[in-house]
């Protein structure tokens, strides 16, 4: 009877054959102690078994030595739940695969704590001789899913093609129901192909007629269609070169669409250069137009000045008779100062104020001053033409000359002030209709830009 300090001493010489491989050494602690398999469990402190070790590293003949003395050590877990078959099928160890389900096969069907047996571990790191192995003593294994998803899934997730048409052209049994299986999103094989963009994993997915029979038209849990799902990726060559894929396999959907937005397409551009034909000199006139009412900040300058003038003069001369009526007259009490200047009544504060000048750079009231000042010029010389026939003997005016040439300045005078309304109102509707145009132009945007947003990818 060996002390228990002895046994632990074994059993850490037995992890030491494990890593190196080395089977004479574990044949000696058997002699010794032929129960040394039976205390890894009880008596350590190891999360890994032997059989773990071994499979990891690929020690075939330690392994063998292992199983014939111990097989139930093939159900073994580790800290992460997993079998020595999922440590081998996930490092490719064909020939440690083989023994271990000649040990136990119904190690196939164990799973680990993220729920994958050992075909998922093998599919998702591509061990294709693994897998064709593992499928082979457990062919329901590949039923099995791994949260909502099928061997086929997994394959064109982690886009193993090779491994996809392992599976699908061997006479093993995977049904007809997996090809079309749809995980917890709803997704088949095709609309996850489609969504990676993997292009050949498309082309050969719907070679397979049960595919393209059922699975084309099949919809997500948001209600796409494998045709919908190409709509929605973001365009790019292999987007492009799957939807001609689909088209040639029969999908009739995606060629009627392509065929009408073809004969849309075509009439619009047709239409679209007989227009650009047609309004060619109008749209040139009214870039020239446009030229002539593009006003500069200088623009503003000389116009508030402009206005400041005849604003000055207008009051002066509207005021004159009150202030210096005929003979004069000097207000008691009140000197005169001649260190007053005249402030023109749209003069602006100094820059430093903080108030900013009316009309300093707005079109809108610039305009709109305009228009007042020709209201306003019109009023005066209509009011100095009454003044002049008041003061003016009768007999002057009953002459047919003075009346035609009467009749001459008004007409005159109107044709001017028609025509400076006019550039006025022609100016500000351009201006409205620029500003319109970049408005619908900028909604215009953001409306195919809403339109076009790339499809959430599925997790």
């Amino acid at each position: 009877m060996q002390n228990p300090r002895e046994q632990e001493k074994m059993i850490r010489v037995l992890y030491e054959a494990s890593r190196d491989g080395c089977v004479p050494t574990l044949r000696t602690l058997i002699q010794q102690d032929p129960l040394v398999l039976h205390r890894i469990n009880s008596r350590t402190s190891f999360t890994d078994t032997p059989l773990h070790i071994s499979a990891s590293l690929g020690h075939l003949e330690f392994t063998k030595a292992l199983l014939a003395h111990k097989p139930k050590l093939a159900l073994e877990l580790d800290s992460f739940g997993s079998t020595a078959l999922h440590i081998a099928s996930a490092e490719g160890h064909t020939h440690i695969v083989k023994e271990l389900l000649a040990a136990y096969e119904q190690a196939c069907f164990v799973s680990d704590q993220q729920g994958r047996i050992p075909l998922h571990v093998a599919v998702i790191r591509g061990r294709l001789e693994v897998v064709t192995e593992l499928v082979r003593a457990k062919p329901g294994s590949s039923k099995k899913l791994h949260k909502g998803k099928t061997v086929l899934h997994l394959c064109v997730t982690y886009n193993h093609l090779d491994i996809l048409k392992a599976l699908v052209d061997s006479s093993l049994e995977i049904c007809d129901e997996l090809l079309n299986w749809r995980d917890l999103d709803g997704n088949t094989v095709l609309h996850l192909a489609i969504m990676f963009k993997q292009v050949e994993t498309v082309r050969y997915v719907v070679s397979i007629p049960k595919i393209i029979q059922e699975a084309s038209m099949l919809k997500n849990k948001m209600g796409f269609t494998a045709s919908d799902i190409v709509d929605g990726i973001p365009k790019d060559l292999n987007s492009l070169e799957i939807q001609i894929i689909l088209m040639s396999n029969g999908n009739k959907k995606d060629t009627d669409i392509i065929i009408a937005q073809e004969a849309i397409t075509r009439d619009a551009v047709e239409e679209a250069v007989q227009a650009w034909k047609n309004n060619y000199y109008w749209r040139k006139m009214t870039r020239h137009m446009g030229k002539w009412f593009d006003h500069s900040v200088k623009w503003f300058e000389e116009m508030r000045g402009n206005l400041s003038t005849v604003a000055t003069v207008i009051s002066t001369m509207t005021f004159q008779s009150i202030i210096d009526p005929p003979g004069s007259f000097i207000q008691q009490g009140i000197k005169s100062n001649s260190n007053n200047t005249t402030s023109s009544p749209l003069d602006c504060m100094d820059e430093k104020d903080d108030y900013a000048c009316p009309g300093h750079s707005n079109k809108v009231v610039m305009w709109t001053l305009s228009m007042g000042m020709c209201v306003t010029l019109t009023a005066l010389a209509h009011a100095y033409f009454a003044a002049l026939f008041m003061i003016t003997p009768d007999k002057l005016w009953d002459s047919t000359s003075a009346d035609e040439m009467l009749q001459l300045v008004d007409w005159t005078w109107l044709a001017l002030l028609a025509l400076a309304a006019g550039y006025i109102l022609l100016a500000f509707l351009i201006w409205i209709v620029k500003h319109c145009i970049k408005f619908i132009k900028h909604m215009g945007k953001a409306i195919h830009t809403h339109r076009h947003r790339p499809l959430r990818r599925l997790p």
